[in-house]
């Protein structure tokens, strides 16, 4: 059986935020990383990667609320798009390590979509092509993420924000059972759940 996707491991040259933000392209439009100072989130924007902060910057935000890019506080990032991610990482020796991981023969018994929902209920402002929420009951903080929600979509509970993960599934060759061998993320987004709508109509 054909493999659901393939993984390779890429050579990091130069300055390492220079060569993540080379990363992100039409095609690998999203960024997510996780820094010591919080989530940082980007997208590809005129031939180039724009983070939440440059959109900040951009507008003359006087109290931006994103994190900078920066190799001293990064502990990890996925660059991502419809096709493959590019995840870097810290190895246990402390080096920085990025491997591509790319969709492969996708017959629909060789992976599983899976929508996760951000916790984002409260549109705040409009920063660029990203979008400031909040969500006071979690007590999450204030985060730019890379999609444009109109300021009243989500008062309307049954829309949500999402980052869809990829699960691939390996399959035994001695007994056919399957396992998740691999995952990544795919795309930003918001919609409805037509679960929620269907249940509160029940109601």
């Amino acid at each position: 059986m054909a493999k659901s996707y393939t993984t390779t491991q890429l050579p990091i040259e130069g300055d390492v935020i220079d060569w993540l933000r080379t990363q992100c392209t039409a095609n690998r439009k999203f960024l997510l990383a996780y820094a010591f100072d919080g989530v940082i989130w980007g997208q590809h924007v005129d031939s180039s990667l724009q983070t939440a902060l440059d959109a900040e910057k951009a507008d003359q935000i006087d109290d931006p609320v994103s994190p900078e890019l920066r190799e001293a506080t990064l502990m990890e990032a996925f660059v991502f798009g419809d096709t493959d991610q590019v995840h870097l990482f810290r190895d246990e020796l402390d080096n920085w390590k990025a491997i591509l991981c790319a969709d492969g023969d996708l017959a629909s018994d060789t992976h599983i979509d899976e929508n996760m929902m951000l916790a984002a209920d409260t549109v705040v402002a409009q920063v660029g092509n990203f979008t400031q929420t909040w969500n006071d009951r979690k007590q999450v903080a204030a985060q730019l993420i890379p999609i444009e929600i109109n300021e009243t979509a989500l008062d309307d509970k049954t829309f949500h924000a999402y980052i869809r993960r990829r699960n691939y599934v390996v399959y035994d060759e001695a007994t056919g059972v399957g396992t998740i061998g691999m995952h990544r993320l795919v795309n930003v987004f918001y919609e409805q759940n037509l679960a929620e709508v269907d249940k509160s109509k029940s109601k």
